[in-house]
């Protein structure tokens, strides 16, 4: 049987499953299920690490730093599971177990833990900078740089996943939160606007625009050429769509949510 023990008031758990010689500790905090390895034999090194770990825990609960929500572990399990299912016949079997293992050797050593949230353009690029540094060669140890093209393709799968969790909605419920725990600022509005004109025209005039088979490459970025990317949409000359795009998503889109998020969200943190 597996060995328990509570702490902290039965509110920190203590365990050991069988065949298993280091000690896993565990809590429920913030709406959610914590657990972690103790990597410890020793029954009172594990009690000190599990009550130095729940007490971090609470103290990031309190300073807002505490992030909740699904990881990235959870969103490349649900990539695998639909990619192998939807590309079948299309994509080799080696193209999907190549995605498999830069994921499981790579990508989710480093990324697997975090929630998506805290997946921004600075932590990929601290990613690029462990891989570049992260192995030494034992003769003259030198860093061993992955190739160009083997670091692009293990963007792309981490592309891939971030995609999966979009179309599941769960990066906007973050955004969501994130919006509601920092506060809306009124000048969200045209800053929000201005971007979109900005990338509508850089996608527009310099990104590639619909094909028959785009493959993996991006096509039709935020919908320039129609909402199709296979092919340009016929109902109207393609600078009149685009001009619609400039003129309709503020207007529909965005300015609704401005007076929502104006109206029910918390003013900004200064």
């Amino acid at each position: 049987m597996p060995e328990h023990h509570d702490l902290m008031g039965g509110k920190l758990h203590l365990y050991r499953r069988e065949r298993s010689s280091y000690w896993q500790c565990s809590t429920f905090l913030a709406g959610k299920n914590w657990r972690i390895s103790t990597k410890e034999e020793s029954l009172a090194h594990a009690k000190d690490f599990a009550e130095d770990w729940y007490l971090e825990l609470r103290g990031k609960k309190r300073e807002g730093e505490l992030h909740v929500g699904r990881t990235f572990k959870q969103a490349a399990e649900q990539f695998l599971h639909e990619y192998e299912i939807i590309t079948a016949g299309e994509r080799s079997p080696q193209y999907v177990e190549s995605l498999d293992l830069r994921l499981r050797v790579h990508l989710l050593p480093f990324f697997g833990d975090r929630v998506l949230s805290e997946i921004t353009p600075g932590l990929v690029q601290e990613y690029r900078i462990h891989r570049a540094t992260s192995r030494t060669d034992e003769k003259t140890g030198e860093p061993l740089r992955p190739s160009r093209s083997t670091l692009h393709q293990e963007i792309v799968a981490l592309r891939h996943v971030l995609k999966t969790a979009n179309r599941h909605g769960w990066l906007p419920f973050l955004l969501v939160y994130l919006v509601w725990r920092l506060g809306y600022d009124r000048r969200g509005f045209p800053a929000w606007t201005a971007l979109a004109w900005v990338l509508v025209l850089i996608c527009f005039f310099f990104m590639p625009p619909p094909r028959p088979d785009p493959g993996l490459t991006p096509v039709n970025i935020n919908y320039v050429w129609g909402m199709s990317d296979t092919a340009a949409q016929q109902l109207m000359p393609p600078a009149a769509w685009v001009a619609g795009l400039i003129v309709l998503l503020p207007a529909l889109l965005y300015a609704p949510v401005h007076v929502l998020l104006r109206r029910f969200m918390p003013k900004p943190v200064r």
